[in-house]
């Protein structure tokens, strides 16, 4: 919530405090917040799962996911053959000690293989994994305009903050881009 006293917390012990973790689904050509989810870490879902939710939502209301790019932490079978069913191409950065067998999920063993066939630089070129910038691009912009601090001490209100936050981020940036094609 704030980062106040935890250098004392890690010197001398105590009651660490909890952070929140933010998962956002974004659009890499129009930089659109298209789903966010925010818990408080060791509660709610997974990474993985939570983008997993957010791309049923997505395929659910019509629209069409063309790509998942993912860091090291979505290398997960479920989401590969969640891609696999839903014929999404993906760029997720796969593990150093991954194995190609496949142990269920042969979309991942495909992508093991081409990805330690190609050195990092190539693969990233020929997947466009460097498009998952976009992302990281999104978190920047709304720590910078509305810090990463929050205000509130009740872990729901925490949540309701931090998700308003990326709201009002996407409500100002959709309002500037019509003021501009006007």
């Amino acid at each position: 919530m704030t980062n106040r006293g935890e250098y004392k917390t890690s010197m001398y012990g105590g009651r660490h405090k909890k952070y929140v973790h933010v998962t956002i689904t974004v659009n890499t050509e129009t930089k659109k917040i298209l789903a966010s989810t925010a818990c408080v870490v060791g509660e709610g879902d997974s990474e993985p799962e939570t983008a997993q939710k957010h791309m049923r939502k997505l395929i659910g209301s019509g629209t069409k996911v063309k790509k998942f790019l993912g860091n090291g932490s979505f290398d997960t079978r479920k989401i590969f053959n969640f891609c696999e069913e839903n014929k999404i191409e993906t760029a997720v950065k796969i593990r150093k000690n991954a194995t190609v067998k496949a142990r269920g999920s042969l979309r991942r063993s495909k992508e093991v293989k081409n990805y330690k066939v190609k050195e990092y630089k190539k693969w990233a070129k020929e997947t466009n994994y460097g498009k998952r910038w976009v992302v990281e691009g999104v978190f920047s912009a709304v720590k910078r305009k509305f810090t990463e601090n929050t205000r509130s001490k009740k872990n729901r209100n925490i949540i309701h903050e931090i998700r308003m936050k990326f709201w009002a981020h996407q409500s100002m940036k959709d309002y500037a881009e019509a003021k501009i094609r006007t």
